[in-house]
Formats: C-alpha cells, structure tokens, sequence
C-alpha cells in the first residue's frame, strides 16, 4: 500500500504513509476563517416555530433512547469503543441502565464526554488503483453512544426540516425524492434543446463542490441554525456535537494520533446529512433574493409560471438562469460569496454549463469565460442518470446492459450451484436496472438483451459451454408456487415503477415535478385525461405509459360524489363491477345528484329506478361521508 504526498513522490513506507494522511486530512479539517457570514445571513428567513422548538427541546425519555437503539443496524463497522449494534441490542438488560443515564446527562447538562465523541477515520476506494488521497473516500466511524445522541436528535429535527427547507432540495427530507429531481432536470434541459420557454435563451450550470462536508464551518452552521430560528439550547447541543470530536486515522489497523479539528461534518455521522441541508438553505436563500431582486430569473414556460433557479440533492446542486451576461455575473457573485461565508469550495473547473439551442456561440463563450466552468456539449449524468437525451434512447440507457453483463461475466468464472446463481440473479443482477427504470422506461429491445443475458448466465455450464434452456424466461419469472422461480418480467416492473410516479403527480399536485409537468403538457386538463402531443420528452411518454395501468385500477372513493361521474368513471366498490353500463333517460350525471342531502344517504328510489339490480345493490352497500368531503 502506498500513496503519493503533496509533492507528487510516492510513499509506501508506514510512517510516510501516517504523515501523508494527517497532514491531508489536517488540512481538511482546519477552518478557513470565513467572511461574508452576515451578507448571507441578510437573506435568510426565520422558519421555525415555538412550537417546532417546544419538540425540539422536549425531555428525553426512556422511550425515545430504546427507539434510537432499535435503530443502530446490527452489523455495521463500530468505533473506538469496539461495540456493535447487536451488542446493543443483544445486551441492553445489563448496559441499558448506565447508556440511558449517560444520554439523559448529555440533554440535561449540554456537554459531551470527549472520549465518547472520538472517532475513527477509515478509507474506502473511490476509484480502481488509488494512487492520491483525494481517490479516497473517508468515513466516520462513531462510538456507539454518541450514536445514540445522534439519534435523537436526528429523529427531533428530520420532522421540523420540511417546514425549514425550501421546496428546491430534495434530499433527505419526507415526501421529497431523488426521481422527482432526474424528471424535472431531464424536462428543463428538454425545454431548453427545443426552446419551449418565456424569455430569452437560457442556460443550466452543474456545479461540483469539493469535499463538501469536510469544509462546513461551524461558525456558519451555527449562525444559520440561529437565523433560521433554533432555540439556543438546541443550537448548543448541536455545537457539542460537532465541535468536539477528535479524528484518529485507521491505516492498515492501526490508529494516529488525535486530530483536533476546526470544521468540517463527519461522513457516517446520522446527524451530518441534516445540518448540511442546513447550511445549503444559505446558497438556496442567497439565489431566492436575487430572484426577488431581478437579478436572476429561473426557467420559466410562461410569464407568470412557476420558476425554478435551482434544485439541490445534498452537495449535488444545478441552477438555471438567462443566458445574459450581468445576470451570469451576478451569479458568480453569489457561488462566492457563498463559498467564503460556508468555507464550501466550488470546483469550476470540474463543473459544466449546458446551454439552450438558441444562444450564439459567441455569447456562450462570453459567459463561460464569466464563470470559468467547463462547457458540455451534452448535460451529462445527474444524480448517476442521464438527464439529456439524444435520438438514440438505446445509447442513453446502454450503460445500463453493460454493467449487468460485467457482473454476469465475472460470476461465469466462478462455480456456482444453480441456487447461487438464482440469488445472484434476483439480488444483484436484477436489481440493477431498477433506478433507471424508476424514472425512464427503457427500451425494449434493452430489456429483452438483459433478461437474454441472465438466462444464459443461469443455463451456462462449466468453462465455456452456453448449456441448454430447458425452460422458457417467461416460465421462469412465474411464481414458484406456479412453477417458476419469480423472476422479475423487467418489461412489467418499469409500467409498474412509471405507474408509480403517475400516483405520485396525483398525489402530490403541489410538488415542483408535478407544477411543471402542469405548465407543460397539460395546463388545460388534468393528468388523467391529457393525451401525449408532438416534441414531447422521453420521461413524459413513459409516465403516460404508465398512467394506462393506473387507470385500469383507479377507483373514485364516494364522500360527496361532486367530481365523479356516473357513467365515465369508476367508482362502484367491487372487484367484478367497478363502472356503470346501466342506461336510463332519468339517469343524472353527477353522483352527488344520487345522494340525499339532507339525509346524507343513498335516495335509494332514484338509485334503483335508474339502475339494474347488481349495480343498485353496490351503490346501496357504498357508505358516503357524513361531513361532506370531496372525493378521492
């Protein structure tokens, strides 16, 4: 094992290693002294209640310590102090006592035992052949108690961020997720290649944040947890928290010397993703003002639609603007005044610029002179997905097929009983593709190359031989009390997991995926009935794909019977039967017209005067809300 030192020179020996690793993470780990604190806390807003801070602060129970206990995963690496989850769990009856007394010191007093807040630093490869420390990725590996602590106050503040967090990040927080970020990426970059915009040319910028954890100033986070409206006692224990850790680096088993550090949130810490959505509110609070101001204005498909200027997932963040040259500057502006206030980093030169399909080439080289970034061609991948498609669907979701046929190749070289290879296939090989297809569908000409792949690697026989399938892939993705051996129909699972954000847009009118796709493609109608027009993105034909599953197991659920319709929709409660075939002149054409408003019941003479007898006898066995609520 070796790695090389600031100077390029490699170093294999283990005290040069040791050198090597504390002088980098030293470097890391030391505050940068920030300025512009106070310009970026002019833009944040006070968003949490005395209520949210009466739950915040609330007494720690019994309870609520065995709740985060439950939660430690048995297996996982421990920390200094040597103990697993299962030791935790397995031994509570005799440690309970003493863990709880030191969890409830801790919220009464405020101050943490350092040795409990030591912590053991451990490399994991990012990349094949790792040569600098920089192709290392480090995690945290905390005592258990101090996990505990963790806990709690993870599990108090992960139910106040939705109130504090603006609606553009998306990670981390209840109801939000990573596929709704993907479409409204891949549907702006569709807009900006066909210019299906208000306003000029437009422009998105993928920035790319070094070490982003290792470098959040404390002093930052503190002042934004007080601006944004934290009791200060909370804001103490969170400082406690963080503010008096100590790193000792693992190297080949053995730990360094202590490293006292200034900055910077651990990676393996429960509590580190939430504190840093913290700090990105002061990127996202410095953007919304420029927006208010005019100085920036977000994609926009009409006048007075919805704007977005940005959308984050953690430190993976992307921002859209015009494609001007002062509202460019005012941006650079921005990312560094950020970057000096947070002690975050932004690396231009690995960040890229997509622009829109009107703006000429020369502006474009303006503008990326302006921001000193890197200018794509194509957007490239987002969140580990492509975002920006070609005419080719296939060379998009090709990486796809290759990396399953990788790990079935390398499987090949391995004997394997035909049982291994059913648990290899189900728990990797096929859960592979399952993230693409939970916001694309592919192909299916890919589909059929990949379920063709696996059944070749289930009938392979020793060395080289291709074997004989003597069963067909459609026998075997039956269940096995059919006689299969459930395997997944990729064909099926992506209508079921594009089915699944149809539900979602229902579900969630107010979310930013489902307040673009509004604008976009059905501003006059609602999801249910738009039908798919011309220059549409790929995303938007898979979604309606899935909504023709989604239809055919809809049901309307009767409460005042206003938005249904007798004869189009379903909505009779039964499996055999769930619309109207029934025709009769005196039929009305609401539900609510069939119910007795005074009564709040069923006028059972009209019902059964207008239907026949199976329909009347479901209609009459529906209950109907008391309080008039609409339908669902």
């Amino acid at each position: 094992m070796g790695v090389e030192d600031t100077h390029g020179k490699w170093c294999d020996n283990p005290l040069d290693i040791h050198r090597v690793a504390v002088d980098y993470f030293e470097n890391i780990f030391t505050s940068c002294n920030p300025t512009n604190i106070s310009e970026i806390m002019g833009c944040v807003h006070r968003k949490v209640t005395t209520q949210h801070n009466e739950a915040l602060l609330r007494k720690v129970s019994t309870e609520e310590i065995w709740v985060a206990v439950q939660s430690l995963h048995p297996t996982k690496s421990p920390g200094p102090d040597g103990y697993t989850g299962s030791f935790i769990h397995q031994f509570w009856d005799v440690i309970g006592p003493d863990i709880n007394g030191m969890v409830k010191s801790f919220f009464h007093s405020g101050r943490l035992y350092k040795k409990i807040n030591h912590t053991h630093i451990v490399w994991i490869l990012k990349v094949g052949n790792p040569r600098k420390m920089t192709q290392w990725r480090p995690i945290a590996l905390c005592n258990t108690v101090y996990k505990i602590i963790s806990k709690i106050l993870t599990l108090r503040l992960k139910k106040v961020l939705p109130s504090v967090v603006s609606s553009n990040q998306s990670a981390f927080i209840e109801d939000r997720l990573i596929t709704d970020n993907i479409l409204i990426v891949h549907e702006i970059l569709h807009s900006l290649k066909s210019e299906i915009r208000a306003g000029s040319a437009g422009l998105a910028i993928k920035l790319d944040m070094a070490k982003a954890y290792d470098r959040v100033e404390w002093v930052f986070l503190d002042a934004m947890m007080r601006q944004l409206g934290f009791d200060p006692t909370f804001c103490q224990w969170i400082m406690e928290c963080i503010s008096t850790i100590t790193y000792s680096i693992l190297i080949n088993g053995e730990a360094t010397a202590p490293i006292l550090p200034s900055r910077g949130l651990r990676q393996g810490d429960p509590l580190s993703p939430f504190l840093f959505l913290i700090c990105a509110e002061g990127l996202s609070a410095l953007l919304h003002r420029q927006e208010e101001r005019g100085g920036l204005h977000g994609f926009q498909l009409c006048p007075h639609g919805l704007s977005i200027s940005h959308l984050f997932f953690a430190d993976d963040s992307v921002i859209f603007c015009r494609t001007d040259e002062h509202e460019v500057s005012g941006l650079k502006h921005i990312l560094e005044c950020y970057a000096q206030g947070s002690g975050q980093c932004i690396n231009f030169e690995k960040s890229s610029i997509f622009f829109g399909q009107k703006c000429p080439a020369r502006l474009k080289g303006k503008l990326v002179h302006i921001l000193g970034v890197w200018q794509n061609e194509k957007f490239g991948k987002y969140l580990g997905l492509n975002a920006d498609f070609g005419a080719s669907k296939r060379a998009v979701f090709e990486t796809v097929r290759s990396r399953i046929a990788s790990k079935l190749l390398g499987w090949s070289e391995q004997y394997l009983s035909p049982a291994g290879k059913e648990v290899l296939i189900k728990a990797v090989a096929m859960a592979m593709p399952n993230y693409s297809m939970s916001c694309f569908k592919l192909p299916v000409s890919l589909c059929k190359e990949i379920e063709r792949d696996i059944a070749n690697f289930l009938w392979k026989g020793q060395k080289d031989h291709r074997g004989i399938h003597w069963v067909s892939w459609q026998r075997l993705c039956q269940f096995k009390k059919a006689g299969g051996l459930g395997f997944r129909d990729l064909l099926c699972f992506y209508l079921a997991m594009l089915e699944k954000i149809g539900w979602r847009i229902l579900q969630n009118p107010e979310s930013l995926l489902a307040r673009l796709l509004h604008e976009k493609y059905y501003f006059e109608y609602d999801f249910m009935h738009v039908v798919c027009g011309r220059r549409v993105s790929w995303g938007w034909k898979g979604i309606l794909q899935g909504r023709r599953i989604l239809e055919a197991s809809l049901r309307w659920r009767v409460e005042n019977g206003e938005c249904i319709r007798i004869l189009p929709d379903r909505w009779l409660a039964t499996q055999s039967i769930s619309m109207v075939h029934s025709r009769h002149p005196d039929m009305p054409l609401m539900v609510s017209e069939l119910i007795d408003l005074t009564l709040r019941s069923w006028n059972m003479e009209l019902v059964d005067r207008c239907f026949n007898l199976l329909e009347a006898k479901c209609i009459s066995t529906t209950p109907i809300s008391r309080w008039g609520c609409p339908d669902k």
